[in-house]
């Protein structure tokens, strides 16, 4: 996880997706979609409600990048979703 000789792992992880967005729009790269980050817990489960989601796999905004399992990564359900029988 570098770029131009810069150590990623210690960068937060919005930051770390600013430049990933940066790099895709720059190459202009189509085959590969950026989302924007949600910061915004109601709105992220509005968009899991309108896809059906039954949730999402999130990381805390400001965690930095280590391999393995972490308490970063929460998992989160989304309180609407019904499962389909």
């Amino acid at each position: 996880m570098f770029l131009n000789g810069n150590d990623l792992r210690i960068v937060s992880l919005l930051d770390r997706k600013r430049r990933l967005g940066h790099l895709i729009q720059r190459a202009g790269v189509e085959s590969l979609h950026y989302s924007e980050p949600f910061t915004n817990g109601l709105g992220l489960f509005a968009e899991c409600e309108e896809r059906s989601l039954e949730g999402v796999i999130a990381k805390h905004a400001n965690s930095i990048y280590r391999s393995g399992p972490s308490s970063a990564w929460i998992n989160v359900k989304c309180p609407t979703h019904r499962r389909v029988q």
